[in-house]
């Protein structure tokens, strides 16, 4: 089984490679060069602890650039675009051991060999001033995959499964944790995740007994979102204001990667009909979503397409 997982993750490193290698050949593109340069001047207590010039606290890339300012002696272009591209290949084959777990080897193969070739956010690749969103992509699935082991491992000999988590596997998972609240805003959806994590283990009567370390995951997310609001930050005037028809509208938009591939018609079949696509987006959502269902009724999958859902929400 081992050698046939080396297959697949290296078939996932090299298409990754084979199609977004060519990004390191690129010039800086879009916010690139108001982006690098921020940390340039500060130290690293300044980086952790406020956020200059900037609307969001991402401390850890920009942390990332300064040391790879510092040990290449510019902002070499080579480089500093193959960062992001290794990141997004090294989720590919995040993607496909942890689909595994979930859905067997083979289908996990193509959901990995299918995330390198399209993912939902194709620009955060080569545009080298998006690393955070694949870098934090890196933690999270890692923090996953790392609980995950904690929480299955099996001593030589054993015939069950332990009680409470592997301490070495769990820190890791902890660690990687910390590091995606650092990366992104958006890391704060690991302690969610891990929680329907375990729930996902028990309902599989994998672990002996629920855990309640998924608490110190949400904990983590609940101290960073006081950090945030506490950190000084510039205010941006990007920011719409938080309503029921703003949320509707990202809702169904984000919605569209849910129903893929049946939205990636929707242009098509208005082009036909004369409706407008984003009439059709809520059809095809409830059309993907039903045949959905009824897929893993018959896979008697259930608990895996309530996590996938839960994760959709969050």
């Amino acid at each position: 089984l081992y050698w046939r997982q080396l297959v697949v993750l290296s078939i996932i490193l090299l298409l990754a490679l084979l199609v977004y290698g060519q990004a390191t050949g690129y010039s800086f593109m879009y916010d690139d060069p108001l982006e690098l340069p921020r940390g340039e001047g500060r130290s690293l207590i300044s980086l952790l602890t406020s956020s200059e010039g900037y609307a969001s606290f991402r401390p850890l890339p920009f942390i990332l650039w300064q040391a790879m300012r510092w040990l290449l002696g510019g902002y070499d272009l080579f480089w500093f675009h193959l960062i992001p591209v290794l990141a997004h290949a090294l989720n590919g084959c995040l993607v496909y051991l942890l689909a595994a777990r979930l859905i067997g080897r083979k289908a996990a193969a193509l959901a990995g060999i299918l995330f390198v070739l399209y993912p939902f956010s194709y620009q955060a690749v080569p545009w080298v001033s998006a690393l955070f969103h694949p870098l934090v992509t890196v933690f999270i699935l890692s923090a996953l995959l790392l609980y995950d082991r904690a929480r299955t491992e099996v001593a030589v000999g054993q015939a069950f499964q332990p009680a409470g988590p592997s301490r070495p596997w769990l820190l890791l998972s902890l660690l990687s944790a910390a590091l995606a609240i650092l990366t992104h805003e958006l890391g704060v959806v690991i302690g969610p995740l891990i929680l329907a994590w375990e729930a996902w283990l028990w309902q599989q009567r994998r672990p002996a007994r629920p855990s309640l370390w998924p608490l110190v995951y949400l904990g983590m997310g609940a101290a960073f979102a006081i950090a945030w609001l506490l950190v000084p930050k510039q205010k941006s005037a990007d920011l719409a204001p938080l309503d029921a028809l703003g949320l509707w509208q990202n809702a169904v938009y984000f919605l569209q990667g849910f129903a893929y591939p049946v939205t990636g018609a929707l242009g098509w079949l208005s082009d036909l009909t004369g409706w407008q696509a984003e009439t059709l987006v809520i059809p095809a959502i409830a059309l993907a979503l039903t045949f959905m269902i009824v897929a893993y009724v018959r896979a008697k999958a259930l608990p895996t397409l309530a996590l996938a859902l839960w994760w959709l929400g969050i």
